[in-house]
């Protein structure tokens, strides 16, 4: 068994300050792109670290793509790409899941809401 470290250094500190700050920033850019793949009638959510409240300072965003509206995969990557700046990110198409990936998926999403 592996000993837990205890994270409270003058170092662990600076880390979790600089995660929460990026957070904050990250949040508000994929609010803005779902809501702009929303408005262009994609359905998506935001899954992984990110919707868990996991999020650290290396973390990038899972982006839950069900259905791409009338855009294609290219503009939905456009897109996101407009309003996501501060974070690389992932783009999962549900339909290339199997269903028990798109189900631990979900409940990220869930967690988030």
């Amino acid at each position: 068994m592996g000993t837990v470290r205890v994270r409270d250094t003058p170092l662990d500190h600076l880390l979790a300050r600089r995660a929460a700050e990026r957070r904050k920033v990250v949040v508000s850019q994929v609010d803005q792109a779902i809501a702009a793949l929303r408005a262009a009638g994609v359905d998506a959510e935001v899954v992984g670290s990110l919707a868990r409240g996991e999020f650290r300072a290396d973390s990038d965003v899972d982006i839950l793509v069900h259905g791409v509206g009338r855009l294609s995969e290219t503009q939905v990557f456009s897109l996101i790409c407009d309003h996501l700046k501060a974070a690389p990110f992932d783009l999962i198409f549900a339909d290339r899941l199997s269903r028990s990936s798109l189900e631990i998926m979900r409940q990220d999403a869930q967690v988030r809401s």
